[in-house]
């Protein structure tokens, strides 16, 4: 797989997703990517950084830590886009594409 920085060959591409436990928000997802033939990071360590680099927006949302959870996605299966975003199925703790529903342009009268 290529990367669109010049000589960096992606060898494992990891996505961690936080999300609030009460409604299956999602608050943060953070994406670990690793040279090729670089020794792939641990669960430990990429829920640990996914939790360092949510930390400023769970207290700007007043979460705390025991207030989220951590699923681990398919990262070749997850990407968001204009068109689709996703949730947290927090009963089964999968993820849940949801298609992103614009609202309707008003027409002027006259």
């Amino acid at each position: 797989m290529e990367s669109p920085m010049i000589g960096f060959e992606v060898g494992h591409r990891n996505v961690v997703v936080v999300y609030d436990k009460s409604d299956g928000n999602i608050v943060h997802v953070h994406e670990f990517v690793t040279e090729r033939g670089a020794r792939k990071p641990g669960r430990a360590r990429l829920e640990r950084e996914a939790r360092a680099h949510a930390a400023d927006t769970l207290k700007a949302r007043r979460l705390g830590t025991r207030q989220v959870g951590l699923l681990h996605a398919d990262a070749q299966k997850f990407e968001p886009s204009a068109e689709y975003t996703y949730k947290v199925d927090v009963a089964r703790r999968r993820l849940r594409r949801i298609k992103v529903r614009l609202p309707r342009r008003r027409r002027k009268a006259g």
